[in-house]
């Protein structure tokens, strides 16, 4: 049955979704914002990349599929879709790269990426949508949500797609 991501029927290696969570700080670390984690659409490309890893095809030889590292902010509206391959209205501004990467801890079947914005005069405002990408720029997952930077306060984006067996 497919579903968002890819899944083999009656069972077998499922690349879910995923889901993210937004949280900003002040400078003393108390929690402003809070958004809970939200579901996300996980991009053909990127069921096309984890295929090509597990048969060995994108990570030899020329050109190899690098694996996400950056995330962007954008100001676009609509539904996102395992198809897109960028944000609506990306804001170059605001892309930059996750500050650490790997599995999340004590659930070895799920990656995690975290990115931290620090609000600033030059990127304060409000964003409606987040991209997970690689440095090659094809997109791995897409959210819209309500992401408010504020000068001098900590908006720490964490995007986990999790692997299951089922």
């Amino acid at each position: 049955m497919m579903r968002r991501g890819w899944r083999v029927r009656g069972g077998g290696l499922s690349l879910r979704s995923g889901r993210v969570r937004i949280v900003t700080t002040d400078p003393g670390g108390a929690v402003v914002y809070d958004s809970g984690w939200r579901p996300n659409v996980t991009t053909v490309y990127a069921a096309a990349m984890v295929a090509g890893w597990m048969t060995g095809r994108n990570n030899t030889g020329y050109n190899p599929a690098p694996p996400p590292n950056m995330m962007e902010l954008g100001t676009g509206s609509g539904t996102p879709s395992d198809t897109d391959t960028g944000l609506f209205a990306p804001v170059a501004a605001t892309l930059q790269q996750v500050s650490t990467m790997g599995q999340e801890n004590g659930s070895p079947q799920t990656a995690q990426w975290v990115c931290q914005y620090y609000g600033t005069a030059n990127n304060a405002g409000t964003y409606t949508e987040v991209g997970l990408f690689d440095t090659n720029g094809n997109m791995w997952g897409h959210l819209m949500e309500s992401i408010t930077l504020t000068s001098g306060l900590s908006t720490t984006i964490t995007w986990q797609k999790p692997c299951s067996t089922s």
